[in-house]
């Protein structure tokens, strides 16, 4: 997901990210886990919110 520069960095902004993981999880991909990239506008991995 693309993010604001320093977003990557704000803890409410990863647990956001965690709770889109976890509802990606249940309702889209049957429970398996899901990592969220935050990324800059290039896509250029900054951080990995993991499931």
């Amino acid at each position: 997901m693309v993010v604001k520069k320093g977003l990557d960095q704000d803890q409410d902004t990863i647990d956001l990210m965690k709770e889109i993981g976890l509802d990606l999880s249940q309702n889209v991909f049957n429970g398996e886990t899901v990592d969220v990239h935050l990324c800059d506008d290039a896509l250029e991995t900054l951080r990995v919110v993991v499931y």
